[in-house]
């Protein structure tokens, strides 16, 4: 199946003048390219136009994203709402044959594609293996060998649990949890375009350090990320985290006198 790009689609039906369903529905036979009429028209009318859209422009490269959009059903751009719209729903879990092994619902729904695709899930990971990928997913950093060894002797039946809680509260998970909003504001030592100017945002990483920590509550982080300076009583350091998103790349232009 062509993948259809929506905004594409979007752009092409802005240059169609109004109309009703009927009367779409007398120019495009879903499924059908050939036997649309639109389609017909900008694949045989002039090079660049269609005649038959009351001299409305359609540029002929469109012609194939036009054919495969008819072909896969014609779904009009606002008949359709995009999926952020819609009212999450939850749905019902999937049976699958071995249900010993879906330990939670997000394991149901694993093992029901992989049945599916007749897959076999691996085997469970052992305890090194374990603590060496939480390690490196909460903090970035791999266990050290007395971290291993303690895991390993944690005969406590949580020691699983405890590892989680020890992680999440090491100062390197906020560090690890830091850089990802950093890249995302392209946080860097200069300003980037063609005059790549150095600029020094030193308070901005401990600020993103600071307020990532896992005990900083994430909706008075992201209210701090957009509008720290207009809360009442504001500190520096929620001012510093609203301009935290002034890291994107910019120009500064002006004469030199």
């Amino acid at each position: 199946m062509v993948q259809i790009n929506r905004k594409a689609i979007c752009d092409w039906t802005k240059k169609m003048p109004p109309c009703t369903a009927q009367i779409r529905q007398a120019v495009v036979v879903a499924g059908k390219s050939a036997a649309s009429q639109d389609h017909r028209a900008c694949h045989f009318g002039r090079p660049g136009r269609s005649d038959a859209l009351k001299g409305r422009t359609i540029e002929c490269r469109a012609d194939g994203l036009l054919k495969a959009w008819i072909d896969q059903g014609a779904v009009w751009p606002d008949e359709k709402k995009h999926w952020s719209f819609s009212k999450p729903v939850r749905p019902e879990l999937p049976v699958v044959k071995k249900q010993a092994l879906a330990a939670n619902e997000i394991d149901a729904f694993i093992l029901a594609r992989m049945e599916q695709e007749i897959f076999s899930p691996s085997p469970e990971a052992d305890g090194p293996h374990l603590i060496r990928r939480l390690s490196l997913d909460l903090t970035g950093l791999p266990p050290t060998i007395a971290e291993v060894d303690a895991y390993l002797n944690d005969r406590s039946g949580q020691a699983y649990e405890k590892l989680i809680d020890r992680l999440l509260a090491s100062p390197h998970c906020g560090e690890h949890l830091t850089r990802g909003w950093l890249d995302l504001a392209r946080y860097a030592d200069s300003n980037g375009y063609q005059v790549d100017l150095a600029r020094f945002d030193v308070a901005v990483p401990g600020m993103g350090h600071q307020r990532v920590q896992p005990e900083h509550a994430f909706d008075q982080f992201t209210i701090e990320q957009l509008a720290g300076d207009l809360l009442p009583n504001t500190t520096l350091e929620q001012k510093v985290a609203t301009g935290f998103h002034r890291n994107t790349k910019f120009q500064r232009r002006g004469r030199r006198r």
